[in-house]
């Protein structure tokens, strides 16, 4: 009878704790519906959910702390990262990701969260929805700069290809993606996650082209050898290589290899 009385107080427990997020969360989210609230208001409201959690029984230590945890990652700030999407966005703004029907923002939109997957580092994470602003619409490095920082800016310069004038984008190809490839080996560890953030929504984008075109796929690009496309690939995943053992890089080996590999899924 004593086992049975202990089990159904530990199950009560747990059973009580899960009412307890539940409420909390359901607070969350009906504060944040809330229209017309002011800052002071929410942050009240968000503290009094927190209030109600505490002193309705959170008796293990553990527990307790580690709800204190959540809640202060709830409240985390992401206002460079906040600042940083409106910016790609305007700057985007218009632009639709080539051959693919849907706006470009979607593109580095999906870097940041490849870019969350290996860290929470707000300003790299900026750096992944920014990457493209310079080399691909009327931003500047010095904008980039001014508005983020010299660190966001660093990242972003290592991300961004450098033009080569006087020559066709065909003609200039091999030079452009050698030195991409020479810049992001020599690059620090935080601009390989931000690059291989772009890389990797890249690769994903050309693994659903082909399963649909087969190897007509190359023909979308500018340059339409594959042995080409496999070159550069290649050379990415080696400049990334200490990146190994991420989720990211490890999804990235294995695009190279379904799109590349003779023995793979072609």
């Amino acid at each position: 009878m004593v086992g049975i009385g202990g089990a159904r107080s530990d199950a009560n427990e747990a059973n009580d704790m899960q009412k307890l997020v539940f409420v909390y969360l359901s607070r969350r989210a009906s504060h944040l519906c809330k229209p017309g609230m002011t800052r002071k208001e929410r942050e009240d409201d968000e503290e009094g959910a927190g209030m109600t959690v505490g002193k309705a029984g959170m008796t293990k230590v553990g527990v307790a702390q580690e709800w204190k945890k959540n809640v202060i990652l709830l409240r985390m700030d992401t206002s460079i990262l906040d600042k940083a999407i409106v910016f790609a966005v305007n700057a985007h703004k218009g632009g639709e990701r080539r051959g693919k029907g849907f706006p470009y923002i979607v593109h580095p939109m999906e870097a940041v969260a490849i870019a969350a997957t290996m860290t929470g580092d707000q300003e790299l994470l900026a750096a992944a929805a920014l990457h493209d602003t310079v080399e691909d619409t009327d931003v500047t490095m010095e904008d980039i700069r001014r508005e983020f920082g010299e660190r966001v800016a660093s990242l972003v310069t290592a991300e961004t290809e450098i033009p080569i004038e006087n020559v066709t984008e065909e003609e200039s190809w091999h030079i452009r993606k050698q030195a991409a490839i020479d810049r992001i080996s020599a690059a620090s560890h935080e601009a390989k996650m931000v690059a291989l953030s772009d890389k990797l929504s890249n690769a994903r984008a050309i693994y659903r082209d082909y399963l649909q075109m087969g190897d007509k796929v190359w023909d979308l690009f500018r340059v339409k050898n594959v042995a080409d496309h496999e070159w550069h690939y290649r050379g990415l995943a080696r400049a990334l290589s200490s990146l190994k053992g991420t989720f990211a890089y490890n999804e990235f080996e294995e695009l190279i290899s379904k799109l590349f590999d003779k023995s793979g899924s072609r």
